[in-house]
């Protein structure tokens, strides 16, 4: 008889461990089909905020009515989605401080400034190049100058994109940023460019 208890004690055990494993794998599945749930509804949610954060910076390019006010909406949007960002205006080898914005920097600190291509290399490449340079933020690729009035650190990634206008290279833009807010900035570039194009169609329509 003990023998008998001892297999329906043992059997009874069994059922009730097997029972408790279904329902707890059924838990776990249903916890982590909410968690799945979960994520994508915040992705979607996290999308949706950085494309209406786009709409609206290339808005602000847009509604600017004059050259510099687009260049100054480009680098205050473009520090949006970077730590900081600066722009310097190109003339025949020279680079002229026009506007920073972003962390620990104002929209005067690039007053002043003027720098040579041959000191900055980085700048100078993309402007030879018209295409987007990626260099470390030293003194050497960038210039003393521009080195000391923005602090860059030395191991910091630097995104130099060439800003052109009728295949000459107007200024350049120097972002500090990482993949997605790299592709962010282009597409504003690329909204300046298009809408200064714009501006200067309509002037030389006016004066027509």
């Amino acid at each position: 008889m003990e023998e008998v208890s001892d297999l329906s004690l043992q059997s009874e055990i069994q059922s009730i461990c097997q029972d408790h494993m279904a329902r707890l794998s059924a838990e776990m599945e249903r916890l982590a089909e909410d968690s799945l749930a979960r994520t994508k509804e915040a992705s979607a949610r996290e999308t949706s905020q950085i494309l209406d954060r786009i709409s609206g910076a290339i808005r602000r390019i847009r509604n600017a009515g004059e050259v510099s006010a687009v260049l100054a909406e480009l680098v205050e949007t473009s520090a949006l989605f970077s730590r900081r960002a600066a722009l310097l205006l190109h003339s025949e080898g020279t680079l002229i401080g026009f506007h920073s914005a972003g962390q620990g920097c104002t929209a005067r600190d690039l007053e002043g400034l003027s720098v040579g291509l041959a000191s900055a290399p980085a700048i100078a490449h993309a402007i030879e190049t018209r295409d987007t340079v990626v260099s470390t933020a030293t003194q050497r690729n960038v210039s003393h100058g521009l080195w000391k009035r923005l602090s860059y650190a030395g191991d910091e990634d630097l995104r130099v994109q060439p800003l052109i206008l009728r295949e000459t290279v107007l200024a350049v833009l120097i972002v500090e940023g990482g993949t997605l807010r790299a592709a962010v900035v282009e597409v504003l570039v690329l909204t300046a460019e298009a809408w200064i194009e714009a501006l200067g169609s309509r002037e030389d329509r006016d004066r027509q």
